[in-house]
């Protein structure tokens, strides 16, 4: 649980700002930005 979150702060958040910006949910930003990136790592 610990690398996990660790992991999830280390994200970008530009990418997450840019995303709400374009009207995306909590949802899509989880399913398209966030589940993607934590996969890579």
């Amino acid at each position: 649980m610990l690398m996990i979150l660790g992991s999830m702060a280390a994200l970008p958040h530009e990418s997450f700002e840019a995303a709400t910006i374009d009207g995306a949910s909590w949802w899509q930003s989880f399913c398209f930005l966030m589940l993607p990136i934590l996969l890579m790592l």
